[in-house]
């Protein structure tokens, strides 16, 4: 009774995640507080710090563990279109050969320099789709950042002015036919006594990032231009009154960074969102394009993500995040890393707990703040469902049963196409999340922009009146009206919109009950006598019943209350089974034997009934 060979198709009902840079006409540059593409269309960047390259390794962390393909691939997939790498002058100037135990998952690598190595990220990076922002991080090659490590300008006595100038003609220069890396963040976190304006040039970071920025377009015209605030990037007050004025116009954005502890007594969003608002947000209100450059919390408990205890870590994190989306402002996320790189008060390879990925860089280490994420990586847009819009998911019909899937239609549902991961499913996927009766939780199999895929929940009364609601992180979609019925039958189709070759195996096989030769993989008609096994969903309440969103049960197995009948070419079959397919959400299974007076050939027509409901007609072939 197990589906042995179900298509994966039919449990997410859905596709994998697109390219993330796809469409993006580059170079970008900005047109009032947005950035746009070559085509004048808006891009907001939905970013990743990846660091590693600018510390004492000299390389971006994690090839260690994985094949760097898989990482930048697993970047795009989670619904992020681009990553700021932070180098330090170091790295450039002394180019060493990078250690082949930091390239163990990736011995093609191995022999190659520091920028050798830097130079195969950003390609596997481009070859995603996904943007690069170049970011001057150190000057010597550490962990950052304090008040006293001798990086807080854009200089030191090692590393003069002249160098970071000509580092950073080196690096735009590098990457002049890489159209993929679109900008220069000149410098992270000025600090140390610098100022916006005065009279001291040696801590002068408006005139000196006015030098810097020359410096990069004249190596490479086609970048943009990020200037970072003083005060750890946290004071952009006075970029207003004496902006940063560079050779070319529109390439300048300004770079804002915020962590938990750069607030105190932090007690409500309107606290925050007046902090935020003074320090960096007057700008976007004035038309002046910022870029959140870091900002980012731990991922070891979801109270790290979401808080309502005012003052914690999470409360700041959910309210700055409403921030972002009611202020729809790009930015990049700190941090990428499943683990550390090595440095001052780092230990390298240990958890990176602020880190999206897990420690073997194979996955998310937190749903919930990778979901956090997705809700703001979209241009904000408040969710609606379509009139009539929460359908069976084969024929569309408007009319779905508890424990059945069912899909989902409208707009901005999810900023970020995801199918599900894992079991059992969560209430949040790709940004977004769906609730019924204004309370009740709804588990996703798939989440897009246009479609979410769902199961409804098995506690709703098929009697009453049903609503449903889409929430992308602060904005809701309005209450849409849902028919349930004690059951609505569909059976599933091998290639809805191709042909009515129904979701039906050989019972015990992987083969399906289809034409040889028809395209179907392991496809071979049932004979008379054979068992079949027909997946199907909308059968009704069962008995074992598991929570709403679980795995269904093997033993015992989860019987229909009601028993189906099933008729092979208009004559009925014997059903020996009735009830939830073992290991699936949502999807159900019966089993019924051809009969012999079935008939035979490449279409011969299924029909399902249970509880005076019929399901829409499928075929099959016999022999």
């Amino acid at each position: 009774m197990a589906r042995n060979g179900l298509p994966a198709a039919l449990l997410a009902l859905g596709t994998a995640a697109t390219c993330a840079g796809a469409g993006v006409a580059l170079p970008l540059h900005t047109s009032g507080r947005y950035l746009v593409d070559a085509a004048k269309q808006r891009v907001k960047l939905a970013a990743v710090n990846w660091y590693g390259a600018e510390e004492q390794d000299y390389v971006v962390a994690g090839l260690e563990y994985a094949p760097l393909s898989d990482i930048a691939r697993q970047i795009r997939v989670m619904g992020f279109n681009a990553v700021r790498l932070p180098w330090s002058n170091e790295m450039v100037e002394t180019n060493p050969v990078i250690a082949n135990a930091r390239l163990a998952a990736n011995p093609s690598l191995a022999g190659l320099p520091a920028l050798g190595v830097f130079d195969a990220v950003v390609a596997a990076l481009a070859n995603e789709g996904l943007q690069i922002v170049l970011d001057n991080h150190m000057s010597n090659a550490n962990w950052c950042c304090s008040d006293t490590d001798g990086n807080g300008l854009w200089y030191n006595a090692q590393f003069p002015e002249s160098n970071w100038l000509a580092d950073w003609q080196t690096m735009a220069g590098r990457y002049l036919n890489q159209p993929a890396v679109i900008g220069a963040d000149l410098r992270n976190e000025p600090r140390d006594g610098a100022t916006w304006g005065g009279s001291d040039p040696q801590f002068d970071w408006h005139a000196a990032a006015e030098r810097g920025g020359n410096a990069v377009l004249a190596a490479n015209p086609n970048l943009l231009i990020f200037v970072e605030g003083i005060n750890y990037a946290t004071d952009l007050t006075g970029a207003l009154g004496l902006p940063v004025q560079l050779s070319a116009a529109g390439q300048v954005v300004y770079s804002s960074h915020d962590y938990s502890w750069d607030h105190t007594g932090l007690s409500s969003y309107d606290e925050l969102a007046a902090q935020l608002d003074g320090s960096w947000g007057y700008l976007l209100a004035s038309g002046v394009p910022v870029w959140v450059g870091e900002f980012g919390t731990c991922h070891t408990d979801v109270s790290c993500v979401t808080s309502s205890s005012a003052g914690t870590g999470g409360f700041w994190f959910s309210n700055f995040q409403q921030y972002l989306q009611q202020r729809d402002a790009d930015w990049s996320y700190w941090a990428l890393n499943g683990t550390e790189a090595r440095g001052d008060t780092r230990t390298l390879g240990a958890e990176e707990t602020y880190g999206i990925l897990n420690v073997t860089w194979t996955g998310s280490a937190s749903p919930d703040l990778l979901n956090a994420l997705q809700a703001v990586s979209a241009p904000t847009a408040a969710p609606a469902v379509n009139p009539g819009g929460i359908v069976d998911p084969v024929t569309y019909a408007a009319q779905v049963a508890p424990g059945s899937l069912a899909s989902v239609f409208g707009t901005a549902l999810a900023p970020v196409t995801s199918p599900a991961a894992s079991l059992p499913l969560l209430p949040e996927l790709g940004g977004g999340a769906v609730s019924m009766n204004g309370s009740v939780s709804v588990p996703l199999l798939f989440a897009s922009p246009d479609q979410m895929n769902i199961q409804i929940p098995w506690e709703l009364d098929p009697a009453a009146p049903a609503s449903l609601t889409v929430s992308v992180g602060w904005l809701s979609s309005a209450e849409e009206p849902v028919t349930l019925a004690m059951a609505a039958p569909v059976v599933f189709l091998m290639q809805p919109g191709v042909s009515n070759q129904g979701a039906v195996l050989i019972a015990n096989t992987n083969l399906i009950a289809a034409p040889a030769g028809s395209g179907f993989p392991n496809a071979q008609p049932a004979h008379p006598g054979d068992y079949i096994s027909i997946f199907c969903t909308g059968l009704g309440a069962v008995t074992n019943r598991p929570a709403t969103g679980a795995a269904a049960p093997s033993n015992p197995l989860a019987w229909t209350v009601a028993m189906p009948t099933v008729a092979i070419g208009g004559a009925n079959a014997l059903v020996t089974f009735s009830g939830l397919a073992p290991g699936a959400v949502g999807l159900y299974q019966v089993n019924a034997q051809v009969p012999a007076s079935a008939g035979s050939g490449t279409a011969v027509p299924v029909l399902l009934s249970i509880s005076g409901t019929q399901s829409n007609i499928v075929t099959i072939a016999i022999d």
